[in-house]
């Protein structure tokens, strides 16, 4: 990774040797992917929290598996499976926004995502590293 002086960010500092952790700072790179601390380039984590019926929305109702298939099924047919990792999560606590979906380490939730919204944000945000800003929660609204 690149070290402040060669451009990175530093982001942390892990020191946790007892389990192996490698101890010293942590940093993020601006330039291309480099692995080390980091297995995958990006991380997709799709909710599918499924709540009591009367209790705030949910992703789970809101067709969260069907979307967890199809950023699957298109990451597979793009072959990013080694770069990039689409998982089922818990509630990303932006239920209001429903069906929701976190990016990282860029850190961009997306909200009322829906299955046809899929293929954009991956040949956009994933393949091309540019989010896709109509489908971005601002949380400071």
């Amino acid at each position: 990774m690149q070290s402040l002086a060669e451009g990175g960010v530093k982001i942390g500092y892990i020191s946790h040797s007892m389990s192996g952790f490698h101890q010293g700072p942590l940093y993020l790179s601006h330039g291309p992917f480099r692995s080390g601390y980091m297995r995958f380039e990006k991380h997709v984590f799709i909710c599918i929290n499924q709540r009591e019926t009367g209790d705030r929305p949910s992703c789970g109702e809101q067709t969260g598996m069907e979307l967890v298939r199809e950023f699957k099924r298109l990451t597979r047919e793009r072959n990013l499976k080694t770069r990039i990792r689409c998982q089922r999560a818990g509630c990303l606590d932006a239920c209001d926004f429903g069906p929701s979906v976190a990016v990282y380490p860029d850190g961009i939730f997306y909200g009322g995502v829906k299955p046809a919204d899929v293929e954009e944000i991956v040949e956009q945000h994933l393949v091309q590293n540019r989010p896709v800003e109509r489908l971005m929660i601002d949380f400071g609204k």
